[in-house]
């Protein structure tokens, strides 16, 4: 049986499958979606309104279109609206001091066949900002504490850009731009890390498609992994927690 059929390996699962790969038996095999939560909207906002203003738009009237976006995606928190408010400057003036202004593309999509890769299942990714004149894709990260250095940087952050660097065929020079409320970073990834990361996704990649030719059945999946740390970050929506538990609910029960 094909268990991911339609499936397109990306970045994200291969974060989830390593970090909680419950929640991606949860979403992929069962078909529950986690609601989208603060965190993830407050780095949309803040990224997609840092672009508009490197695009021209003034600071203040990216402020109002932080609101119109916050409420469009079901943000919550208005302190985390405020947090994402007070990042956009900070992204802002990241590029600027890079001599970097107008991005050349936005989100762009990076893609690899299953052919290409030797793997069953093609490969998709989007990118921030790429800057055609240095040859730069940048990757926006808003967050409440900035790493001091590369070295501890979330080694996920370095991951993703190592595999998107495999996918625009190794031509390119990769960063992350991170910004707090307060303050902001920016860290180019040397090309052996880059390297090591695309091996390290690629690894997770046939992880992925190795255990699906191994799972006969739903159960099996639910068995291949224990049960999840449910007072972990990566279930603090207790709603979809629940969810999570009711899946192993029955075999826990059965024996």
């Amino acid at each position: 049986m094909d268990w991911l059929k339609d499936f397109r390996h990306t970045a994200s699962k291969c974060k989830t499958i390593k970090n909680a790969p419950q929640k991606f038996i949860g979403k992929y095999i069962f078909g529950l979606d986690e609601p989208t939560n603060d965190n993830m909207i407050r780095g949309n906002v803040s990224g997609d309104c840092a672009y508009e203003v490197l695009n021209g738009m003034s600071m203040e009237d990216a402020i109002v279109l932080s609101v119109k976006m916050w409420n469009e995606r079901g943000g919550q928190s208005d302190t985390n609206l405020k947090f994402a408010q007070k990042c956009i400057p900070h992204l802002v003036e990241g590029i600027e001091e890079l001599q970097l202004f107008k991005p050349t593309s936005v989100e762009g999509v990076v893609e690899g066949t299953a052919e290409q890769f030797n793997l069953k299942k093609p490969i998709y990714g989007r990118y921030d900002l790429y800057f055609e004149k240095p040859n730069l894709v940048i990757d926006y990260k808003s967050t409440k504490q900035i790493p001091k250095s590369l070295d501890t940087a979330n080694e996920d952050d370095i991951d993703q850009q190592g595999l998107y660097w495999k996918l625009t065929g190794e031509k390119h020079r990769f960063g992350l731009l991170y910004a707090s409320s307060t303050n902001r970073a920016y860290y180019e990834i040397p090309k052996e890390r880059l390297k090591e990361g695309f091996e390290k996704m690629y690894y997770n990649m046939q992880f992925i498609e190795n255990l699906s030719d191994k799972c006969d059945s739903k159960l099996d999946w639910l068995l291949s992994f224990p049960l999840p740390n449910y007072s972990s970050f990566y279930y603090s929506n207790k709603e979809y927690a629940n969810k999570i538990k009711q899946l192993y609910k029955g075999v826990l029960n059965n024996g």
